[in-house]
């Protein structure tokens, strides 16, 4: 099961989560186990109304129109300073990723690895379901980290003026190891009609993760992957007022061979 697993995610950069059973997936291609695409189609159904009000273009500033999507994430970094540098362990940034035209991974078939994904998918809408594959750079000056202080950011686009409640659960081995919860009222972004910024900023890293990240530094690369492969962070975004979830992400991670992520 460890070798199927494994065999999904090879290759895979972000994907759409679906379900055969709870969403429908309009005929677009499903990565098995063995990691070979496969067809299948289902009735075409129309995503409810949000309870916050009628639906809204998405992002009309860069003809965004994924649908019934209302946040999607900008950046994502965790990093840690020195006097003198920064040292960026993983990033992601570009909310236009989630426009569609990706790989489609049903939910059944990583329930097991990211703890809490399925109860949260059952709550929906199912058209906010991702997975991204982060790339993990470890090629840094590890004596200049030891007393720096490591942080996480969190940067999202969206189309509504309710706050956010972003929720950060941290799996490993398919266990939930903890969780994290921030609120971030969004504000306009400049020079983007209907669309606006909730920037978490800098958060300070849990000690769990900085030690996991100080002891990965000092491993060898192949060492270090079947680590990262085992490590889950499961991210929830939903309205802090309706709780309704906006967006969720199954972040997965493997180490970079370079220093380049």
């Amino acid at each position: 099961a460890a070798a199927q697993m494994t065999s999904l995610f090879q290759g895979l950069s972000s994907a759409e989560i679906v379900s055969s059973g709870l969403s429908p997936m309009d005929g677009r291609e499903t990565k098995s186990f063995s990691g070979t695409p496969t067809k299948d189609r289902y009735p075409s159904t129309h995503y409810r109304e949000p309870s916050y009000g009628p639906e809204r273009e998405l992002f009309p500033a860069e003809s965004m129109t994924h649908d019934a999507l209302n946040v999607a994430l900008d950046n994502f970094v965790v990093f840690a300073e020195t006097p003198s540098n920064v040292a960026t362990f993983l990033e992601y940034r570009d909310s236009r990723a989630f426009l569609g035209n990706m790989e489609v991974v049903d939910v059944t078939q990583v329930e097991d690895k990211v703890p809490g994904l399925m109860e949260a998918f059952r709550q929906g809408p199912p058209h906010a379901f991702y997975l991204i594959k982060f790339w993990g750079s470890l090629q840094h000056d590890w004596v200049a980290l030891q007393t720096s202080p490591f942080s996480l950011g969190m940067r999202f686009d969206t189309t509504l003026p309710h706050a956010l409640r972003c929720t950060l659960t941290v799996g490993s081995l398919g266990k939930q190891v903890l969780e994290q919860t921030q609120v971030c009222f969004p504000r306009e972004a400049p020079g983007r009609a209907g669309v606006m910024t909730a920037d978490f900023g800098r958060t300070p890293l849990c000690a769990h993760m900085v030690k996991l990240l100080q002891r990965l530094g000092g491993m060898e690369l192949n060492a270090v992957s079947p680590v990262l492969e085992n490590l889950t962070v499961l991210m929830c975004v939903r309205d802090d007022i309706t709780h309704e979830i906006l967006f969720c992400a199954g972040l997965l991670f493997d180490a970079s061979p370079t220093s380049d992520i």
